[in-house]
């Protein structure tokens, strides 16, 4: 990927390729550019580097502003120069959560030319070898004893191609959000929670973004932590949603951190606390949970900050977005005949298979193609029934999945 702008590239797994498994960005220098907002999170890349050099399983060029690239699992990279590599010009990252596997072998970061923007914390790695440039970091933890921490398991096992089906269709979206609407319209706020007008931070971009309220800010006005901005949605049992956002620290360089939770009429589900500490540093945060029920659900922001970090600085929330991205199974379909044939369009599905009445005594349709097709999600399909002779133009029926 190139000169890209809020570009997310999630839970993939990349593997046996001869030089870079996820390259991002262009340009030799720290020019500012189109390039902003991109979120590199959970894939799972090994055995890449295997034949040119300089270059990493994940491999940065130029500036990005307010990039991230979280718990990943990268791993058996056999050439130079780093695993994670964020070469000339590379700035505005946030590298969090990681978890790096190098047999300490090859330098698990290696920073060229880095900035001191680069904010790099809360790694795991194999390796003491890295080179950090300039770059700003804190709390990277080198295992040597091959005991992995549970958190780094945890991101270990959650990295690679996910279960659900992410992001699958706009149309599912129960909310997008880009900047927060003027009055913050359909938010409810709890204490010192107030909109913010050209809060960007350089040229951080979003075509979602309003003009002027690009973003909410926490403890306002130095007021103790402990507000609250909330917005509800229409959830259904058992469908799984994905929740995403940009979060950053603004004033001091002080750890902020946001505490997530969706409010069910009996029930909380916890979706962890984000932290940030860079200041003017925008990190992407994606979390995913199964609605335990159907009816109206309580998103909830809460500023955890403790006190002492709450003086002079504010934490910044902006672009979130709330998906249902459950897989869409096949629903009923009415399909007409014309000339012995008809067609039939199917929204998404995966494989099913499909049959329909007699139309006259031991009369029925048959199937042109195959009777389990597959079905790319996002794409509909086209299949084709054949009416034995003679033709009924006229003859209608309901397929059920």
């Amino acid at each position: 990927m190139g000169y890209t702008r809020n570009c997310s590239v999630l839970h993939n797994q990349i593997y046996n390729l001869p030089y870079s498994g996820i390259s991002l960005g262009w340009g030799w220098g720290f020019t500012v550019n189109y390039t902003s907002g991109n979120f590199i999170h959970g894939n799972l890349i090994h055995d890449v580097v295997r034949q040119l050099s300089d270059g990493g399983s994940i491999y940065c060029l130029g500036l990005q502003q307010h990039a991230t690239f979280s718990q990943n699992y990268l791993s058996a990279q056999p050439n130079l120069t780093g695993l994670i590599y964020q070469d000339a010009g590379s700035k505005s990252w946030s590298v969090f959560g990681n978890v790096v596997k190098t047999g300490n072998a090859i330098n698990w970061y290696w920073s060229n030319g880095g900035d001191p923007y680069n904010f790099v914390y809360d790694n795991y790695s194999d390796s003491n070898k890295w080179n950090p440039g300039a770059s700003t970091h804190q709390n990277n933890i080198v295992v040597n004893n091959g005991v992995w921490p549970a958190p780094a398991l945890a991101i270990t096992n959650a990295a690679g191609p996910a279960t659900k089906v992410y992001f699958t269709s706009a149309t599912n979206s129960v909310l997008i959000g880009g900047g927060f609407p003027p009055g913050l319209t359909g938010w409810t706020v709890g204490g010192p929670v107030a909109s913010q007008a050209g809060v960007t931070y350089g040229t951080y971009g979003d075509d979602n973004t309003p003009t002027g309220t690009d973003c909410v800010a926490f403890n306002v006005g130095n007021i103790a932590p402990g507000a609250t901005l909330s917005t509800t949605f229409k959830a259904q049992a058992g469908h799984t949603y994905a929740l995403s956002y940009s979060q950053a620290t603004w004033g001091g360089a002080n750890n902020q951190s946001l505490q997530v939770d969706i409010l069910e009429t009996n029930n909380t589900i916890g979706l962890g606390t984000s932290t940030t500490w860079a200041a003017g540093l925008y990190s992407r945060y994606l979390r995913i949970f199964t609605a335990n029920t159907t009816g109206t659900k309580t998103l909830r922001f809460a500023d955890v900050t403790t006190a002492g970090n709450a003086d002079g600085s504010d934490v910044l929330l902006t672009r979130v977005k709330l998906r249902d991205v459950s897989p869409q199974w096949p629903v009923n379909l009415t399909a007409g005949v014309q000339g012995g044939q008809f067609v039939v369009r199917w929204p998404l599905t995966g494989f099913s298979l499909y049959t329909s009445p007699a139309l006259g005594a031991g009369a029925n349709w048959t199937l042109a193609t195959n009777p389990l097709p597959a079905v790319d999600p996002g794409n509909p399909t086209m299949m084709q029934f054949i009416l034995p002779v003679p033709a009924t133009n006229n003859a209608f029926f309901r397929l059920q999945p």
